[in-house]
Order: C-alpha cells, then sequence, then structure tokens
C-alpha cells in the first residue's frame, strides 16, 4: 500500500503561518525609529552617558525606548522652563525693590513724596512705596518744625527726637518698623501694606498738627 500524499494538507497548514508583509509606510517609519535611536545613543555616549541598547532589536523593545526618550525630553523641557520662569520672576522683584534715586530725597517735600508713593503703589512697587510714605512722614515732621529732616539719621535717632510727644513717636515707630520689614527684612509688600502705611502716615499728620496746636497754646 502506498504512502498517502500528505502535501496538499501540509501546503494548506502551512499558508496559515505566512505573515503579510509589513507595509512600506510602517518598515520606513521602523527604520527611521532605529536609526534616530542609534544616532541618540551614541551621542550621548559621547557624552559619556551610557544608556543600555538592546542587542536583539526587537521592535517592540524600540519603540519602548524611543517612549523613554521622549518622556524624558517632555521632562527636561519642563524643568528647563520652571526654570527660566524662575528666573524671569526673580529678576522682576529685583527690579521692583529698585530704591527711588537718593538724589531725589533731599529736593522733595512731604507732599511729593506722598504723590511719588502713589504712583509707585499705581505700578504695585508696594516696597518703594511704603518707603516714600516713610520719607512723606519725616519731612512732615521737618515742615511743621518738631524734627529737622536728616537723612543720615537712623529711626532710632529720630524716635529720640520725639521722646516729648509719646502719641506722636508711637505712630512713627509704628511706621518704621513696617518700612523696615520690607526694605531691611525678606517680607514682601502688599497693598494692604501699603494702605496701612498710609493710614499711619495720616495719623502723623494729624497728631504733628495737635502739637502744634499745644505749642501755640503754651505760646499764647
Amino acid at each position: 500500500m502506498e504512502p498517502k500524499d500528505l502535501s496538499p494538507y501540509i501546503e494548506a497548514i502551512s499558508k496559515n503561518y505566512l505573515y503579510p508583509k509589513t507595509p512600506k509606510v510602517i518598515s520606513t517609519f521602523e527604520d527611521l525609529t532605529l536609526s534616530l535611536l542609534r544616532y541618540l545613543v551614541d551621542f550621548l555616549s559621547s557624552l559619556h552617558i551610557r544608556v543600555p541598547y538592546p542587542t536583539h532589536e526587537n521592535i517592540m523593545t524600540i519603540y519602548m525606548m524611543l517612549v523613554i526618550f521622549v518622556l524624558a525630553t517632555i521632562a527636561i523641557s519642563a524643568m528647563v522652563f520652571v526654570l527660566i520662569k524662575s528666573v524671569k520672576q526673580t529678576k522682576s522683584i529685583v527690579a521692583s525693590r529698585k530704591p527711588v534715586d537718593a538724589n531725589l530725597e533731599p529736593l522733595l517735600d512731604s507732599a511729593a513724596w506722598l504723590s511719588v508713593a502713589q504712583e509707585l503703589a499705581s505700578e504695585k512697587n508696594f516696597r518703594s512705596a511704603c518707603r516714600a510714605i516713610f520719607l512723606a512722614s519725616l519731612l512732615t515732621l521737618d515742615e511743621k518744625s518738631i524734627a529737622e529732616f536728616t537723612p543720615a539719621l537712623s529711626n532710632y535717632e529720630y524716635l529720640y527726637k520725639l521722646s516729648r510727644h509719646k502719641d506722636l513717636q508711637a505712630k512713627v515707630r509704628d511706621l518704621a518698623y513696617k518700612v523696615d520689614s520690607f526694605w531691611f527684612g525678606h517680607e514682601e509688600a502688599a497693598a494692604n501694606d501699603f494702605q496701612l502705611c498710609l493710614s499711619l502716615h495720616q495719623t502723623i499728620c494729624r497728631r504733628a498738627e495737635d502739637v502744634l496746636e499745644r505749642r501755640l497754646q503754651n505760646g499764647q
């Protein structure tokens, strides 16, 4: 009995193991991906940055490496963006802390410094605005002949000059300490701080008027 010819069955079964040909677009993309990854690995190696590369270029492994490179690029870009933004914010803060030209200080009276303070506040430079209010207060005391304005004097020396006027001295001390916390400390001035300094200045002006009134009464 001759053996049965099984070749038709084998041929039929073998057709099930024939994989369809990869489309040209996909194969081209895979080739470009492999070339890009090899280039990146070689470039990093030239920088003495070792990146593990698979011995066998399995396409799924290659895709995983590509995803890792893309995620790393996004993470680095985000870090650079945050760093640049932080530097810009720091420069902005430093610029906002630029003091008013010291050469103008002897040339302005209390009303002028108050106007400067309002202008600085409109620019949201509350730190310099609060300092301008303090200068306006000191010049108010000078203009009312209560305490002579001397730029070289410290706040302590100004407060000593006001030792005879306790109520006025207390408000000047409050304003001086508030401004010093911005000017020499690490606190950031805000709009409500400017309003507080302005309110203290107005109180200082009223109490300076009270001092003048008492002086006139005693003189009479």
